[in-house]
């Protein structure tokens, strides 16, 4: 796990898929010309775009933020054996929980969790458990401690009900 620090502010990085994502980047940013792509080849390639820019690569991942005594979690990736869009994250069946742990982080010592913005691949983690539309166990935000904060254009994106 890489570890870096800022002042009294150390930041972990939990991976939970990183490889292929099985897309063009021009089908997830369709607002972006492939030729802009291509044009910036020197630095995306190829730890971001393959040779022929017919996939990107994905990375899904947490940071563990630890400063005065809180722990804070930005984004939590995908999640295990939830539908996705996309085939690369869909029913993923990851260590995850073990590698949060592995950083030194149980569920319930979770202080707060933000969410970039409220993509599948921010927010899978967030919940463990759906059952009948209802939420029946929050990634560690069931201690009375933790909270969640959004950026509120992300809220366009938010799950159906369904896990999602």
């Amino acid at each position: 796990m890489q570890e870096i620090k800022f002042g009294d502010v150390s930041a972990t990085r939990v991976v939970e898929y990183y490889g292929d994502a099985g897309t063009s980047p021009e089908d997830i940013t369709p607002c972006i010309p492939v030729e802009l792509w291509r044009e910036n080849r020197s630095w995306l390639q190829p730890d971001h775009v393959n040779a022929d820019f017919t996939s990107y690569v994905g990375a899904l991942q947490t940071w563990v933020l630890r400063s005065e005594g809180k722990t804070i979690l930005v984004d939590t990736g995908a999640g295990n054996g939830r539908d996705r869009p996309l085939a690369a994250f869909a029913h993923l069946h990851t260590s995850f929980l073990a590698d949060l742990a592995a950083a030194g982080v149980a569920p319930d010592e979770v202080d707060v969790v933000i969410n970039t913005h409220l993509h599948l691949d921010h927010t899978g983690w967030n919940l463990l458990r759906w059952h009948a539309g209802l939420v029946r166990r929050h990634l560690g935000l069931s201690a009375p401690r933790s909270g969640m904060a959004a950026h509120g254009a992300g809220h366009a994106g938010a799950g159906t009900g369904d896990g999602s």
